[in-house]
Order: C-alpha cells, then sequence, then structure tokens
C-alpha cells in the first residue's frame, strides 16, 4: 500500500496545523484587525512587520520557520519515516501555508517557512550563501527584497538537482519553489485574469505595476 491510515492522518495534520497562521491570529486578537485586508494582503512576517513592527513579526517569524518548518520534518526523520512521505510532508506543510483551509485558501508567501524546511533538510550552508549574497547586492544594486527573494528562489532551481542524487527529492524541492513563484502571480485574491506583463512583474518583484 502507498500510504497506510496512521501516514494519511500525519499527512491530514500537517496540512491543517500549517494552515494556522499565527500572523492572522496575533494581529486579529491583539489589534482586531484582518491581516488579510491591509498592506500586503497576506498573514507573512513581512506584513506584520510593516503594519505592527519587530516584536510581533519577529514571532510569525520564528513560528514560520521553525515550528511550521523546521520541527516537523526533524521529528518525522527522526521517528524513520521514508523520504518519499517526507517529501509529501514538505509539499503539504508549505500548501498549507500558502492557501489555508481556516482561511479560504489564503495565506502567506511561503519563503520562510519554504527555508525552515530547506534547514530540516540540511541546506544550512547553501541557504546561508544565497541569502547573504543576494542581500549584499540587494544593498548595493537593486534594493529591493522581493527581486532578491525571486534570485534566490531561481538559483535554488538551479542547484537542487547538484545537491541531491535522489530524484524524489529534486522533485520534491522543484515543486515547492514552482509554488512559491505561482503564489507571487496569483497573492491572494486568486485572480488569474492578468496579463503577460502583470505576470511578469508579479513573479520578479512580488507587486502590481502601478505599486
Amino acid at each position: 500500500m502507498f500510504l497506510d491510515f496512521f501516514e494519511i492522518l500525519i499527512l491530514i495534520f500537517l496540512y491543517l496545523f500549517s494552515s494556522i497562521h499565527s500572523g492572522y491570529l496575533i494581529v486579529k486578537f491583539f489589534h482586531s484587525k484582518n491581516i488579510y485586508t491591509i498592506g500586503y494582503q497576506n498573514s507573512g512576517s513581512s506584513n506584520v512587520y510593516k503594519e505592527f513592527g519587530i516584536k510581533t513579526a519577529i514571532f510569525v517569524a520564528l513560528y514560520d520557520l521553525i515550528l511550521k518548518g523546521t520541527i516537523p520534518i526533524y521529528l518525522l526523520t527522526w521517528l524513520g519515516f521514508s523520504n518519499l512521505f517526507l517529501c509529501i510532508s514538505t509539499i503539504l506543510i508549505v500548501s498549507g501555508h500558502m492557501f489555508s483551509v481556516f482561511h479560504r485558501f489564503k495565506g502567506g508567501r511561503g519563503i520562510l517557512t519554504t527555508i525552515g524546511l530547506g534547514l530540516a533538510w540540511g541546506l544550512l550552508v547553501e541557504i546561508a550563501f544565497v541569502v547573504i549574497f543576494f542581500k549584499i547586492l540587494e544593498i548595493f544594486w537593486w534594493k529591493n527584497n522581493a527581486f532578491s527573494t525571486f534570485l534566490g528562489i531561481i538559483t535554488f532551481i538551479f542547484i537542487i538537482p547538484f545537491l541531491y542524487d535522489d530524484y524524489i527529492f529534486i522533485i520534491c524541492f522543484e515543486l515547492i519553489f514552482i509554488l512559491l513563484l505561482f503564489k507571487r502571480i496569483i497573492t491572494n485574491n486568486i485572480n488569474m485574469n492578468l496579463d503577460l506583463g502583470m505576470i511578469i512583474h508579479r513573479i520578479l518583484f512580488d507587486s502590481n505595476l502601478n505599486k
């Protein structure tokens, strides 16, 4: 059997758990506002930081990075689950964060959660190098964080096949990077009535042309 009943329950739990957005809950509880209607209109830490400051954003960032991303895969690895199961879990965690069943399939951009998952997969050195490299270029050249993020995603799309021999890992991560780019296109409005110029601008800069 491909997956037994217990494994299916774990996968459902992982998706539902990652669909819980700390950014939405904290902003709703402490500020009585809907994070999906203000700022960038997503529940990620960057939007929380922009609207409510560094303290709240740090909590949201750590929740997305460690609690959602790193810890679940570490635990599943420690418990001895197969590589295929770990890959399916990884994809569902990112999907739950970006397309929450609790918020009409809205969510965050998935960057920090993906980084957390990458840390669990042992990509600390590669992630640190790519982040630092493009952050330095951003500071001295293009001064746009969203563009740096795009370049980081593209970089990993090309280097992942050289980091893993197992095609399961390669397919897993490539699907995640495609999801990250797809989320930038549709945002949380799930509006696919876009022209080519808008699609390219959203992929590169994670914003509309008029922003």
